[in-house]
């Protein structure tokens, strides 16, 4: 004679009194939407920071005096890709 087992398996009714598995989506979808938002006003100011930072920001151009270069002055841009004025002699 041998005896078999049976399981019981609880519902789920039993186990969790509140089921919350319907609003996980909903509370994922909040959470997300909360940090885009949060990431998106901070990275407003973050790219003109980096390039300020790196160097990457070009400096006012300051029209030189004539008499400072003999051969005369000659308007490109630099290393850095930006506009500067370069004695040629």
């Amino acid at each position: 004679m041998t005896h078999k087992k049976t399981i019981r398996i609880a519902s789920p009714s039993k186990r969790f009194p509140i089921d919350f598995s319907a609003w996980n989506f909903v509370m994922f979808l909040t959470l997300a939407l909360i940090l885009l938002v949060v990431v998106l006003i901070q990275m407003k100011t973050v790219s003109l920071d980096i390039r300020t930072k790196a160097g990457l920001e070009c400096p006012k151009l300051i029209a030189p005096r004539a008499e400072d270069c003999t051969g005369g002055w000659t308007y490109k841009r630099d290393t850095n890709g930006c506009v500067a004025f370069f004695c040629e002699n």
